[in-house]
């Protein structure tokens, strides 16, 4: 991965997910904002990502909760939900630790 992309932000995994359909919009949102210029500021990164949730699950980061995306749903309970409580408390947080850690 290029050095000066969004994309080094989303090399590590967090060690849990809040629901099955998490991971799955973690690998979409690198594919989708991965090739950007990493941004200079915290609130920078922070639209990009939040507009990024928004254009891979049609909804609002700030007040969603328990998201339903078909194209994630492979079977099982929980299966194609998306955490948007996850996102907002441990995945945007995580993925400002990579992106301060350069």
């Amino acid at each position: 991965m290029e050095k000066g992309t969004i994309a080094t932000i989303f090399e590590e995994t967090p060690a849990s997910w809040g629901l099955r359909g998490d991971p799955c919009l973690w690998d979409e949102m690198r594919r989708l904002i991965g090739g950007l210029p990493r941004p200079g500021k915290r609130k920078e990164l922070l639209t990009i990502l939040a507009n990024a949730f928004e254009e891979l699950t049609g909804e609002d980061l700030q007040i969603s909760d328990n998201i339903f995306i078909k194209r994630f749903d492979t079977g099982g309970m929980s299966s194609g939900y998306v955490s948007g409580e996850w996102w907002r408390n441990t995945g945007l947080p995580y993925l400002v630790k990579a992106w301060k850690r350069g």
